[in-house]
């Protein structure tokens, strides 16, 4: 469907979509606020998800928290998945820390690991906040973040 006339949001990510080849792929930022809206822009993220259009990507940015803490997620964001019947890959980063110190002369080595995938079955009867308690706590361990209360 059309992208709403307010959104530029979706206007953008079907603008991409429509110039990629049969079998291309695009890595596309948006706002944060587009994964949370509901309507029209919550049927169309359900029919890019589960028309294998489009997968999502939320991150936390631990650089941006204050201290070494892992700030909570929002738990709305974990909806898309139960509502598209979608897995959630649950990934970490380390490394980036080190691209402001390079940039732009020296390249910086980044790592990204894959840490589990979580299955559809696996999170059916699980509230979001259970959902978002798992996958923090499954990514607190592997960057090494003891619990911090905010």
């Amino acid at each position: 469907g059309l992208a709403p006339k307010n959104n530029a949001n979706y206007a953008w990510l079907q603008h991409m979509i429509s110039k990629l080849s049969i079998n291309g792929k695009a890595s596309i930022i948006l706002a944060n606020g587009s994964l949370s809206a509901g309507g029209q822009e919550e049927e169309s993220r359900k029919n890019l998800i589960e028309n294998d259009v489009a997968a999502v990507g939320v991150s936390r940015q631990r650089t941006r928290n204050y201290g070494d803490g892992l700030l909570p997620f929002h738990n709305g964001c974990f909806k898309i998945a139960l509502k598209a019947k979608c897995p959630i890959v649950i990934c970490t980063m380390h490394g980036t820390s080190n691209i402001h110190k390079n940039f732009p002369w020296k390249r910086t080595k980044v790592e990204m690991k894959i840490l589990k995938v979580l299955t559809y079955d696996e999170i059916k009867d699980l509230s979001t906040n259970e959902i978002s308690n798992m996958v923090r706590t499954i990514m607190k361990e592997d960057l090494g973040i003891k619990e911090t209360n905010y």
